[in-house]
């Protein structure tokens, strides 16, 4: 049987830092790939929805009977490849604009979503246990403590890593750290720690900018669907609309109406976008649990996080927006979806854990 040409290298040792960041490399590459794959689709689709209005005006205005097809074809060559290049202009700067806010530094990323630093000194209890476990299983994957923070708003089990500006972070819920037992916690930590090892962490960062331009049309069509409503809202703020209001209203409709197909289209860089997301981080997960258990040397506990998470209600979902955005860098999915999930399920990462090594 032929080998598949994008199946991913065989993981490195976690000890060999240089090859791994090698693979980090290469797996990088690999979803550059299929990134502008998908650009490509969300360009595409937006240049067939403007030739077909054109299509629809040109039939519209013809005293001539002419063919449809004869139609779509005479549509303006400039404004299609206008049409594209705008569109591929906006998913790069939406991309951009994402990568600088995600490289300013770990402190600008944590406490942009809500985590606070935790300390070295001072410390409650709970905090110092958490500190002491990261530097302890930093020193058993051969590297520095990572920058630490707490989601002191989130009361599930769950934890991300990432890396940024060349940085590595991690951020653990208020509910891992005041909920879980020492061994639990450990291998919270190393789940995380072990992500940042095997060039996960920097990835997952990449992907979360790259895929923020895919779903930059779905915010132009929302504000194009909102037309209607700013006329609306100047009259009932006791403004007089008068007649130019009243025609800013009635030439305001078409533009709800093209800016909800705008959404339908930018809903197709989202569904690209999920879909990226779940093909790159499934078989990740199961790399770093069995990261996570070399550092502990302890399966066992591994294992009976994964059953204390299951078991938890929440099922460590987060309650903020950034659980769907951070998706694959968190121990567990922070949101719960039926499909593209960007983790297997807890009782095939359990499975895996406990297959017997060959």
């Amino acid at each position: 049987m032929a080998a598949d040409p994008l199946a991913a290298p065989p993981a490195p040792p976690a000890s060999d830092f240089f090859s791994a960041q090698d693979a980090a490399r290469w797996r990088a590459r690999r979803w550059l790939v299929v990134f502008a794959g998908c650009v490509v689709a969300v360009v595409g689709v937006m240049v067939v929805y403007v030739a077909l209005v054109s299509t629809w005006v040109t039939l519209a205005q013809s005293r001539d009977t002419l063919p449809w097809e004869e139609a779509l074809l005479a549509a303006p060559r400039d404004l299609m490849l206008g049409t594209a290049v705008v569109t591929l202009l906006m998913v790069i700067r939406g991309t951009w604009t994402r990568a600088q806010e995600l490289q300013h530094g770990s402190d600008t990323l944590a406490l942009s979503i809500g985590a606070r630093a935790v300390s070295a000194s001072g410390l409650p209890p709970a905090e110092k246990q958490l500190r002491n476990v990261v530097e302890e299983m930093a020193l058993a994957a051969g590297g520095l403590p990572p920058a630490l923070y707490v989601l002191d708003g989130e009361r599930a089990i769950n934890a991300f890593s990432g890396t940024s500006a060349r940085e590595p972070f991690l951020v653990v819920t208020r509910g891992a750290v005041d909920g879980l037992q020492r061994d639990e916690l450990q291998a919270l930590v190393a789940y995380g720690i072990g992500q940042q090892r095997n060039g996960d962490a920097t990835l997952n960062l990449r992907l979360v900018s790259w895929l923020a331009g895919l779903t930059v049309i779905t915010a132009l069509g929302r504000a194009l669907l909102r037309a209607p409503a700013f006329v609306l809202r100047r009259g009932e703020s006791g403004e007089s609309v008068g007649d130019f209001g009243k025609a800013m209203l009635f030439f305001s409709l078409p533009i709800a109406v093209a800016g909800g197909v705008v959404m339908l289209i930018g809903a197709v860089g989202g569904v690209l976008a999920r879909f990226v997301r779940a093909l790159a981080s499934r078989q990740r997960i199961y790399l770093a649990d069995a990261t996570a258990v070399q550092y502990t040397r302890d399966p066992v506990a591994v294992r009976d996080l994964l059953r204390r998470v299951e078991a938890e209600p929440d099922g460590g979902t987060l309650s903020a927006a950034y659980a769907e955005e951070f998706g694959p860098m968190l121990f567990v999915p922070g949101v719960r979806r039926l499909c593209l999930r960007t983790h297997p399920k807890v009782r095939q990462r359990i499975a895996r854990l406990e297959q017997p090594v060959t």
